[in-house]
């Protein structure tokens, strides 16, 4: 019978066994984690060198820590080559010798191809491997390669500033006859595609930092390539060109409807309405499958014929085809618009209220609500100042759109709206015979209060 007063002799042996598991685990966990190479003492004290150089920005120091590391242990830290990417910029900034800075150039180029060697993440780092090119090589050519097979690599995870780069070394590639037109037609497609389906995600998701890039604002940063991508298409696209390029080859294949649909989305982008090609294009590739694209472009093509209701419908389908497509607010703005040249006012309501629920600093928003009101001001004429208390309420919604909107285009269509209100301004002794004084508060006809404003 054991005695349970009796002391385990066996703990002290127990404990240690146990603590020597703990830091055989530890140790094994750190040789996975960094690989310190044969000359492990050696590297630990040129780590900490180049870690405490780059601290201080004393690159010149650093540089010659770093090519021990990577000479003797280069899957030791990926901080190695983060930070070396700060290092090598200073050093070629600072370099006057061209030669040298030529090595400098080649030596940064080659850190990332040992980085992905170590590490990974091909297409991450190709593009930031591209990108550099791109800023310290004469020849654009040389980075788009690169560039191209580092979106090939991420998919539609290629990042905002990868893309915008790859398609500003195909537009120089281009110029200098290195590129043909048709690829920069696909390609912009091809790019266009990548773009939106982030800026969908990034409107639906949480923001998803990279560990390199933690400056937020990530569907900003592919709103803004996608204006980057429009502005170099504009530049070269012609409808002529286009209609040459397309035509040619939907004639070779009239069956293929992805060739058509293509097609469309770069006439669309151009705005090709006038191209005999145009609505037959639209309309076929409408009738087999119905989408955004194809919706609009045909509203396009009725709005050039002065066909607004029509354009107002198609433009309506667009918006509801889209779903939460990156052009969703363009198509509810068109749709408000032509709305309100054909007088469906329930319709320029409706399509303003999701404007600002999408996006509240969006003027257009405002601008569409003040219209239908100050088009309906006749229906709250009570015989007093009914009518021109709507007057009142659009001028609010037109000063609205200014302060949320600093856009040119809207500043611009504001002012000419609060001007014509201003006109409808009833004078001091209008106001005064039906007990009113300017500043007042003013409940109008639909419910909604204002405040009294006298020309």
């Amino acid at each position: 019978m054991i005695d349970k007063k009796q002391p385990d002799t066996m703990k002290p042996f127990k404990t240690l066994l146990l603590a020597f598991f703990v830091l055989f685990g530890l140790q094994s966990q750190a040789q996975k984690k960094y690989d310190y190479g044969t000359d492990s003492v050696n590297c630990v004290q040129n780590l900490s060198l180049y870690n405490e150089f780059v601290k201080q920005k004393a690159y010149t120091d650093a540089y010659t820590s770093y090519k021990v590391l990577v000479d003797i242990c280069p899957a030791s830290r990926k901080g190695i080559y983060l930070n070396g990417v700060k290092m090598y910029r200073d050093l070629i900034a600072k370099e006057e010798d061209a030669a040298k800075k030529q090595v400098l150039i080649d030596e940064l180029m080659t850190l990332f191809d040992i980085r992905i060697a170590n590490f990974g993440q091909e297409g991450y780092v190709l593009g930031r491997k591209g990108v550099e090119m791109f800023k310290f090589n004469d020849d654009p050519c040389a980075a788009k390669d690169i560039l191209q097979r580092s979106i090939e690599v991420s998919g539609d995870k290629a990042e905002a500033a990868i893309i915008s780069t790859y398609y500003q070394t195909l537009y120089k590639c281009y110029r200098t006859g290195n590129v043909d037109l048709e690829t920069m037609f696909t390609e912009y497609l091809t790019l266009s595609d990548i773009i939106n389906i982030n800026i969908e995600r990034f409107d639906t998701s949480a923001e998803d930092e990279d560990e390199e890039d933690s400056s937020g604002g990530r569907k900003e940063k592919y709103v803004k390539a996608k204006n980057n991508l429009d502005e170099f298409f504009i530049q070269f696209a012609d409808c002529k060109d286009i209609e040459e390029i397309f035509s040619t080859r939907i004639k070779a294949a009239p069956e293929d409807m992805e060739l058509k649909k293509k097609a469309l989305r770069i006439m669309n982008r151009k705005d090709c309405t006038e191209s005999e090609m145009f609505l037959p294009l639209a309309k076929a590739v409408h009738a087999s499958e119905p989408s955004a694209e194809s919706a609009y472009a045909i509203a396009q093509k009725e709005a050039r014929n002065k066909n607004y209701s029509q354009a107002a419908k198609y433009y309506d389908q667009a918006s509801d085809l889209c779903g939460e497509c990156a052009e969703k607010v363009n198509y509810l703005i068109k749709t408000g618009y032509f709305s309100l040249a054909t007088g469906n006012m329930s319709q320029v309501r409706s399509a303003a209220n999701e404007i600002l629920q999408r996006e509240p600093s969006n003027g257009n928003g405002y601008i569409l609500k003040a219209d239908a009101i100050f088009q309906a001001a006749s229906s709250c004429d009570d015989g007093k100042l009914g009518k021109q208390s709507m007057y009142w309420l659009a001028y609010d919604l037109y000063s609205r759109a200014k302060s949320v909107d600093g856009s040119s285009k809207v500043v611009e269509i504001a002012n000419k709206k609060l001007a014509s209100c201003r006109a409808q301004f009833p004078t001091k002794e209008d106001a005064f015979f039906h007990g009113l004084k300017e500043g007042q508060t003013y409940t109008t006809c639909s419910g909604e209060a204002t405040t009294v404003k006298l020309r």
